[in-house]
């Protein structure tokens, strides 16, 4: 026996429809009069459940959306349609506290780890941590270092022919970084980053030569990763 909460089209006040239905079992549907699960909204364009707070800009309330599970649990956002109802998948795992992004059938494909690691699947034939470039840098080396692009770089500075200080806007956390990088000039003679050294976080000193000599190249390019 279904237990039916008639409501009425406000638009349409002639039309009493069941616009909400409340079963036996305790499902709740809205917009359909058969509800599969606690809460079964339906609409034939456009279903919505929006959240909205109606308060000032200065007292508005963080709106949540909370699920509680276990310790072991898994809690889930399915995203889904015609041929699967989890097509696409948001999922933390609450028993390594891990949240995973599924798409395509409901294959994982990246992950964020308890350490905050990002993993991702790109070629790699599953999950595997990336490790991003925390800054990078393209400069003029000759005479005034002028920098044409960078990212997490405040400045370049010419210490002696072919000898550069560059220096972090945000410093590493630790010495643990690699340098990588090399120069040219304009009629393609190359310059090796023949050094690079580092003894703080803030700021490393790198060396560039032909072998025969130190130059300053016109064309430098570095990018830094740990």
């Amino acid at each position: 026996m279904t237990a039916t909460i008639k409501t009425t089209n406000l638009q349409h006040e002639s039309a009493a429809t069941a616009n909400i239905t409340l079963t036996s079992g305790g499902n709740v549907g809205i917009g359909t009069s058969s509800p599969d699960y606690n809460l079964d909204v339906s609409g034939t364009t456009d279903p919505r459940i929006i959240l909205q707070s109606t308060g000032t800009a200065s007292t508005d309330d963080t709106i949540f959306i909370n699920r509680v599970g276990g310790t072991t649990a898994t809690n889930q956002i399915w995203f889904g349609d015609s041929g699967s109802a989890s097509t696409g998948k948001l999922q933390y795992d609450h028993s390594n506290n891990a949240m995973t992004f599924h798409t395509n059938g409901g294959t994982e494909r990246m992950r964020i780890d308890s350490s905050g690691n990002l993993k991702f699947n790109s070629g790699y034939g599953s999950a595997a941590t990336a490790y991003g470039c925390r800054a990078w840098v393209n400069f003029n080396g000759a005479g005034t270092p002028s920098i044409r692009g960078s990212g997490n770089i405040s400045s370049v500075t010419d210490t002696a022919v072919g000898k550069f200080t560059v220096s972090f806007s945000t410093a590493m956390s630790d010495l643990n970084y690699t340098v990588v990088g090399g120069g040219g000039q304009v009629d393609v003679t190359l310059a090796n980053l023949l050094v690079a050294t580092h003894t703080s976080t803030s700021v490393f000193y790198i060396q560039f030569s032909t072998g025969a000599a130190n130059i300053d190249p016109p064309q430098a390019m570095l990018a830094i990763f740990r």
